[in-house]
């Protein structure tokens, strides 16, 4: 128990004395340090899905941000618009929230392994506060999906599909 604590404290005090693990940076990108990649740290930090939302697009739950880019082949209402926007602002507002935050965390982690003892007890702690956040994070982008779909009509969401469906034929075409 006694040697937790001082391991506690001893991490707090790096954390503390060390400003770029310890800061809330509007700005935060990826260090030289950083083990996520440049596309995950820009997903997170700008709200992208990293596939996260797959499982809602397989059952045909569309994606909101997709809806508005193509608001004008689905003919959208104005009350679906105004609907589809908010749903999008929020998601990508909390999606960006949760993204600095594993942004920070993965950095908090690395930094623990590049020291000489690597303190497993604060290891456990971040390997599940970053579990937490993703599991937060994925919840948000698939609350956006059902939402979405509650705001369309059956023929809005089969005429999404069908040219989601065709623009991955055209891509496969490019892509051999």
């Amino acid at each position: 128990m006694k040697h937790s604590f001082y391991s506690y404290v001893v991490c707090l005090l790096i954390f503390v004395s060390n400003p770029s693990l310890a800061s809330h940076n509007e700005e935060e990108s990826d260090s030289d340090n950083s083990i996520l990649t440049k596309e995950e740290v820009n997903a997170y930090l700008t709200g992208g899905s990293l596939d996260f939302d797959r499982v809602a697009e397989i059952n045909h739950f569309p994606n909101p941000k997709r809806v508005l880019e193509i608001k004008n082949l689905l003919t959208l209402t104005r009350v679906q618009n105004n609907r589809s926007t908010i749903s999008y602002k929020l998601m990508r507002k909390y999606a960006i929230k949760a993204g600095r935050k594993i942004v920070r965390k993965e950095n908090q982690l690395n930094y623990l392994f590049q020291q000489p003892n690597v303190d497993l007890h604060a290891v456990k702690k971040l390997v599940s506060e970053i579990a937490t956040l993703k599991g937060e994070l994925r919840f948000t982008h698939l609350k956006a999906h059902v939402n979405q779909e509650s705001y369309l009509t059956d023929e809005q969401i089969t005429t999404y599909f069908l040219n989601k469906d065709s623009e991955k034929s055209v891509n496969y075409a490019y892509d051999e």
